[in-house]
């Protein structure tokens, strides 16, 4: 059995695969209250869970894989969480959090039950699941995107997953843009995710939420304003980070860019290849990702997916028929 757990800054989902098929998956609101043990412990009533639902024990389990928010720091060889959605202690989002946690230890919590404990910001295990089962497959140089509440990015350099020291590479969201104040001539530095994100959409647009911003892109020309804007910063970003790592094809996933690729795919590649140097931009493709709803239920999996089960998983794409995630209170 393989035990994959994913950790978003509002909730977790934990699931178990056979080698032929997802078992089972449950997923809860994310606690944000007590100490820094908190998700651990959540985490391993989750799995108790999970095992009970099924009938299995924990020691059927062989390897754990983790796709979680980030960034790390790394702690004796292991890592551990520092997210500023998750850390009130970080000091970047303090009056929301309730807590005063540094970092969180799960790596090496779980490493004590388990012998193998994968754990992956959640662009790294998902680009390593596109270049497994969906859209990076056969690949040496892919880079997937994350368009979502947030922006980010994981990487394969000469199949070779980019990583970085502690783990937290290629950090493309916090990367820096600069917007030019067409009145002071001054430049203000803001970073991407800041610029470009649903998030940011959502606050540029003011009237409603990055879906309503998309649905009057039409008719409304605040709207437009804020989307064309967004775009703007959105395909410098990808125009740089293909400038660093080189490669060969793009995917593109998330929330904001899968709910309005029709709109959005067309203008990104024409910006992309219209503003970029030709010597990096030749021969770069640029798709969705193939996975979509589904890249959830594989990012965990592919960190710790033995050989010898790739080949029956991508031919069966056993993930199309994956269970219903049950609820837990």
């Amino acid at each position: 059995m393989l035990l994959a757990i994913d950790i978003g800054g509002t909730k977790i989902t934990v699931s178990i695969a056979s080698q032929e098929k997802i078992l089972i998956k449950m997923f809860q609101s994310v606690k944000l209250i007590g100490d820094e043990m908190t998700i651990p412990k959540q985490i391993d009533n989750l799995i108790y869970l999970a095992c009970q639902k099924i009938s299995i024990t924990e020691k059927q389990i062989k390897s754990v894989g983790i796709s979680t928010c980030s960034p790390f720091v790394s702690i004796d060889n292991y890592k551990a969480i520092a997210a500023p959605n998750l850390c009130g202690g970080l000091g970047l989002r303090q009056k929301e959090l309730k807590n005063n946690w540094q970092r969180i230890p799960l790596q090496e919590h779980l490493h004590k039950r388990f012998s193998c404990v994968e754990m992956e910001n959640d662009c790294v295990s998902a680009v390593t699941a596109e270049r497994t089962f969906g859209a990076g497959q056969g690949f040496e140089n892919i880079i997937y995107i994350t368009w979502s509440t947030g922006i980010g990015c994981g990487a394969y350099v000469n199949g070779n997953l980019v990583r970085g020291k502690n783990g937290n590479a290629p950090h493309f969201g916090p990367i820096y843009m600069v917007d030019c104040d067409q009145n002071s001539g001054n430049a203000s530095y803001e970073h991407l995710e800041a610029l470009a994100s649903g998030t940011a959409i959502a606050r540029n647009f003011g009237q409603g939420s990055t879906k309503d911003a998309f649905e009057q892109y039409a008719n409304n020309e605040h709207a437009h304003n804020v989307v064309d804007n967004a775009i703007y910063h959105f395909v410098k970003g990808l125009i740089s980070i293909n400038y660093v790592l080189d490669t060969s094809k793009i995917i593109l996933g998330g929330s904001v860019f899968l709910n309005n690729q029709e709109l959005l795919m067309p203008m990104i590649k024409s910006k992309f290849f219209g503003e970029s140097f030709t010597v990096f931009s030749d021969g770069v493709e640029i798709v969705a990702s193939d996975l979509g709803e589904y890249l959830g239920d594989l990012a965990a999996l592919s960190l710790i997916m033995p050989e010898d089960w790739i080949d029956k998983w991508q031919q069966e794409k056993p993930w199309l028929s994956a269970p219903s995630a049950v609820i837990v209170e």
